[in-house]
C-alpha cells in the first residue's frame, strides 16, 4: 500500500561535493517499508556527468549508514541534450532505522545539473 509521494530534493547542484536530502523527510522516508525512487535532470553540463542517489538510514539523525551494499541509483550517466529520468529502487529487505536520508553525488569533471528527486513509500504487502 502507498504511504506517500513526494518530492524530496530540488536544487542546482555544481560539482562533486555530496549533498543531502532536507532533515524535514527523514521520518516521513523512515516509515514505509519500500522506496521508489525518481531522478529528473536537466541542464547538465560538464565531461562525462553522472549521478548517483543512496539511500541512508539511521535512528539519532547524525550517525548514518548506507541501507544496502550499492546505491540505488549507481553512477548512471547523464546528457547534457534531453531531460534526464533515472529511476531506483529500495526493495526494504532490510528493515530500515527510523530516519532515512538521500545521499546525492554528481561525478564527472565539472559537472553541474538541476536535479529533482521525487520519493514513492510504499508498505510490503505480506
Amino acid at each position: 500500500m502507498k504511504q506517500f509521494c513526494e518530492q524530496v530534493f530540488e536544487d542546482f547542484i555544481v560539482g562533486t561535493a555530496v549533498v543531502f536530502t532536507s532533515p524535514v523527510f527523514e521520518e516521513r522516508m523512515g516509515l514505509s517499508d519500500r522506496l521508489a525512487i525518481q531522478v529528473v535532470a536537466d541542464q547538465v553540463t560538464g565531461t562525462t556527468p553522472s549521478l548517483t542517489v543512496q539511500v541512508e538510514h539511521g535512528s539519532d539523525g547524525r550517525n548514518w549508514a548506507a541501507k544496502n551494499g550499492s546505491a540505488e541509483i549507481n553512477a548512471a550517466t547523464l546528457s547534457a541534450t534531453i531531460t534526464n529520468n533515472l529511476t531506483g529502487v529500495e526493495p526494504g529487505t532490510n528493515p530500515s532505522h527510523g530516519r532515512v536520508r538521500l545521499r546525492i553525488a554528481l561525478a564527472g569533471t565539472n559537472p553541474q545539473a538541476n536535479v529533482k528527486i521525487y520519493v514513492t513509500g510504499r508498505d510490503r504487502v505480506p
